[in-house]
């Protein structure tokens, strides 16, 4: 652990001395925090619900609650990361003038908020149960007993 923070302050040090590779690098990253969730939610969507049906869970463990599940608060989070990446990878892609031109800047800044928008609803929609099964198979199905999926199979 000590080796990783020592190279995210060297790396935050080379950002500071106007490195332009260390802010791709620093941009990536705070992209990767950006995107990275919101897919992981859309991929693995049907297997959180495939497990969370297969085990009985009671209410307090099945319920969400408390302010981390808020999502105002996810949202605003989510904004300071995608402020973070428009302004260390705008600034490499188009440039400081470019960026001080409210051509750019304005429609990155609508976009940016639109992405958030659509994150945030990704994110949320991974604890609500799908309404159809995944390709075909029923959820009844799914939940069975392997021993029973065999019996019905081999009649």
């Amino acid at each position: 652990m000590r080796l990783l923070t020592r190279q995210f302050i060297d790396l935050f040090n080379q950002v500071s001395a106007e490195n332009p590779l260390a802010k791709l690098t620093l941009g990536l990253i705070l992209a990767a925090m950006w995107i990275l969730p919101a897919a992981g939610a859309v991929l693995k969507r049907w297997h959180f619900h495939q497990r969370r049906d297969a085990l009985t869970l009671d209410a307090m463990e099945s319920g969400l609650g408390g302010c981390l599940f808020n999502p105002l608060f996810y949202f605003c989070l989510n904004l300071v990361i995608s402020s973070a990446v428009l302004a260390s990878l705008g600034d490499f892609f188009f440039g400081r003038r470019g960026m001080d031109s409210a051509a750019i800047f304005i429609p990155s800044i609508f976009a940016i908020l639109f992405l958030t928008i659509v994150q945030t609803y990704l994110i949320y929609r991974y604890f609500s149960p799908p309404k159809k099964p995944q390709n075909g198979t029923s959820c009844a199905r799914l939940r069975a007993r392997p021993s029973a999926i065999s019996v019905s199979s081999s009649t």
